[in-house]
């Protein structure tokens, strides 16, 4: 089931506790410490997620595209979520309240399948981005972030974005593990190849 499939879905089975956003660019769905008991489903648009380094610094980890999920589900005991999740474009996401997604991923298969195959395809893009860092040079890694982010996105009012291209180059550092002067640094040299 895609999302358009599984937003609509949850629309009609549990109206009640959905919530359909439309989120500017630059704006917050949530900061870091913000007690936000939802999960987010986006149907348009780009959103950045992260959480604050030890200095209170951005650091972003993830970005998503529609299709993906995002949000505290609340499965840890005694952890604090820290993550924030800012728009990259306009957006439309889906807030489920979380109550009840958590009791649709359990008792209904057409949710359950659907967050299944949507867990493991966020922990391949992980895992993924994790071999990276461990045997690409920095300039594979960002040739491989500039592919994952290549393909066109429409944001809220229906524009077309790229994703890498909304990505400032301290973003990209904290995807491929680098420091923001090495990315500038290869970008360069890419360029006036």
């Amino acid at each position: 089931m895609n999302l358009a499939s599984i937003s609509d879905y949850f629309l009609d089975q549990v109206p009640d506790a959905c919530t359909r956003c439309r989120v500017e660019r630059g704006e917050y769905v949530y900061k870091a410490g913000d007690n936000r008991p939802f999960i987010y489903l986006i149907e348009r648009g780009v959103v950045k997620t992260g959480s604050l380094g030890p200095q209170g610094e951005r650091v972003v980890y993830d970005v998503l595209q529609p299709g993906e999920t995002f949000g505290d589900l609340d499965y840890l005991d005694e952890v604090e979520f820290f993550e924030f999740a800012q728009a990259a474009t306009s957006a439309v996401v889906l807030a489920v309240d979380r109550s009840m997604f958590r009791h649709r991923t359990v008792h209904d298969p057409v949710v359950a399948e659907w967050f299944g195959q949507a867990v493991v395809r966020r922990w391949y893009k992980a895992e993924v981005r994790l071999l990276q860092r461990a045997r690409e040079t920095v300039e594979n890694r960002l040739l491989h972030l500039s592919r994952q982010y290549g393909a066109p996105v429409r944001d809220a009012d229906h524009g077309l974005h790229l994703p890498f291209e909304l990505l400032s180059h301290q973003e990209m550092a904290d995807l491929v593990g680098a420091t923001r002067q090495t990315v500038s640094k290869k970008l360069k040299q890419v360029i006036r190849r």
